[in-house]
């Protein structure tokens, strides 16, 4: 009987102690999900939404990332290769880099989010080119931040074509002169002239964001608040001296019998 007694006791005590801590889990969960409940998403001005018509080639594919150690949320839609896992394996570090530079350093209390969106895919030659936007925002913020985000990829090569393999520089033809030109056409006037605002050296690197689309250059602001910005947009033919000429001809990106519209 003693045994029996003993044995009901302890049942007795483990049951009272599964319902502590189911009582204490369901706390919990109500407080996460109140978090993200609270956490109001800012509504964005941008028509902002996934590309939805693309090659056959190609599937949209997405990333969700929650991390409740450093308050952050990243989500991501890009575009996915069936043939090319090369193509797919840099599309990942493209994303990695983007989502890393967001992502806070230390633990607050502050939520942010980063959203990314591809909107826009072109060919020329064996260039692919897609298009991204990309929005973050920091709770307490007075408004989100948006900017463009471009990914180019060579078919054949199959690797990522960055904006300082397409275009060089030299003592002669240096970043400085190609911003007088490009700045200098831009605003209808000549690089003598000494046109200096608009883009900078500074801002041409690996990185920049960039597309060459219809025997034109196009280049993205690299951050921009709350508006659309500014892009730079000069004839291919205007700055064909700083671009590689083997690329060129790989991507199309020189038309010799276009006419030049300044």
């Amino acid at each position: 009987m003693k045994y029996i007694l003993l044995l009901i006791l302890l049942i007795s005590i483990s049951c009272n102690q599964i319902n502590q801590n189911s009582e204490s889990g369901s706390r919990q969960s109500d407080r996460l999900k109140s978090d993200t409940q609270n956490f109001a998403i800012p509504t964005t001005a941008l028509p902002l939404e996934p590309l939805k018509i693309f090659p056959p080639s190609f599937v949209l594919d997405s990333t969700f990332i929650e991390d409740t150690t450093f308050n952050f949320t990243s989500i991501v839609y890009f575009l996915k290769s069936n043939k090319d896992d090369e193509l797919n394996k840099s599309m990942k570090q493209f994303i990695r880099h983007e989502v890393d530079l967001e992502k806070p350093e230390n633990k607050t209390s502050d939520q942010s989010l980063i959203e990314v969106w591809v909107t826009k895919m072109t060919t020329s030659g064996n260039l692919i080119s897609i298009l991204f936007r990309k929005q973050t925002y920091t709770e307490g913020a007075a408004h989100y931040n948006h900017e463009f985000l471009t990914f180019d990829y060579d078919i054949m090569k199959k690797k990522r074509i960055l904006f300082t393999d397409i275009f060089k520089f030299s003592k002669g033809k240096s970043k400085q002169s190609f911003c007088n030109e490009l700045n200098g056409y831009l605003n209808g006037m000549d690089a003598s002239d000494g046109y200096r605002d608009g883009l900078t050296p500074k801002e041409i690197n690996r990185d920049l964001n960039y597309a060459v689309l219809d025997g034109r250059l196009i280049v993205y602001p690299n951050y921009c608040c709350a508006d659309e910005s500014k892009t730079f947009t000069v004839d291919l033919q205007l700055i064909k001296d700083y671009i590689d000429p083997v690329l060129a001809k790989d991507y199309g990106l020189i038309y010799p019998d276009r006419t030049t519209n300044r």
